[in-house]
């Protein structure tokens, strides 16, 4: 049997010779992963939401912790030098603390294992940055949480193994800790859940609020004579630039205004697509007026505005 586009076909040779649809076809399933390591324990969950609503609440900036992994110990939550402005965080690679970090940790036995950062006070989702993030990193989950100004801040899991996504549960990673009598496993995120939406004002480390780098304001105009200067203004990687050429002109003037509205979510006259984009463009440090040129040079017009 062969499967070819996702249908089996069997060979065969007599009057006929070749591939004919197989008349029992294999039972199509959803790919998926399940974790069958230590469980996180749900005080490091905890105090990431601590650390992400002080961060939220001190400048209105999503922030991001690295997971590490350890087969005897478990997992361990660090934040890496990082800058955030609105709806975007950047770990900053070339900064001597990076990359010390990342070594000690695999000195003492520790892995790499996917992330955890915040959306401030909108919904938790993987936006397309995010994504293209994560592909990067290594193998392990990838934890989202929003609405950090209410009671209940909202989760978002995901999981990349061997560079594929997939869809996960939050409470599937977690311990919930040696104070819950369960009467089966069953029940074990049930409780995870609803620790996971209740949680309480803990202490987190300190060192992290080191880690938050003041990032440097963007100026994509020349300063001498107040012409556009696109080396360094075209910060867009090639799959987000590519999204906006194909943008309808009404599309690419809502996406103008969308990249530089104070808060494109909760601004109602943003379609949901556009407003996933301006979060993508908030992201990699694109605002209207690179939106506009992406746009004009790949459709050799003009906006026409009034």
């Amino acid at each position: 049997m062969n499967i070819h586009n996702n249908i089996a076909y069997d060979e065969i040779d007599g009057l006929w010779k070749g591939y004919v649809r197989a008349a029992v076809q294999p039972k199509q399933v959803t790919p998926h992963l399940r974790w069958n390591g230590k469980r996180i324990p749900i005080l490091l969950m905890h105090q990431a939401v601590a650390w992400f609503r002080a961060v939220n609440k001190s400048s209105k900036a999503e922030c991001q912790l690295r997971l590490f992994y350890h087969v005897e110990h478990g997992w361990a939550f660090d934040a890496l030098p990082q800058s955030g402005a609105g709806l975007s965080t950047k770990e900053i690679s070339d900064d001597p603390r990076h990359g010390k970090i990342i070594s000690d940790y695999a000195a003492r036995g520790y892995e790499s294992c996917g992330t955890i950062h915040s959306h401030c006070n909108i919904s938790a989702f993987q936006s397309g940055t995010d994504s293209a993030d994560e592909m990067q990193q290594a193998s392990g989950p990838h934890f989202t949480i929003g609405k950090l100004e209410e009671k209940n801040p909202d989760w978002h899991c995901r999981i990349v193994f061997r560079r594929v996504q997939y869809e996960a549960a939050a409470e599937d990673f977690v311990d919930i800790g040696p104070n819950w009598s369960v009467p089966d496993e069953s029940i074990v995120p049930v409780i995870a859940r609803h620790l996971l939406l209740n949680p309480p004002d803990v202490e987190y480390p300190k060192h992290w609020d080191d880690m938050i780098v003041k990032p440097v304001a963007h100026n994509p105009w020349n300063d001498d004579d107040c012409t556009w200067s696109p080396s360094r203004a075209l910060t867009a990687p090639a799959w987000l630039a590519d999204r906006i050429t194909k943008l309808t002109q009404t599309e690419a003037e809502l996406l103008c205004d969308a990249a530089d509205s104070f808060d494109p979510v909760k601004d109602g006259k943003f379609p949901d697509a556009i407003r996933d984009m301006a979060i993508d463009c908030a992201g990699w440090g694109v605002d209207g007026t690179e939106v506009e040129r992406i746009w004009m040079d790949a459709n050799a017009r003009g906006f026409g505005y009034d």
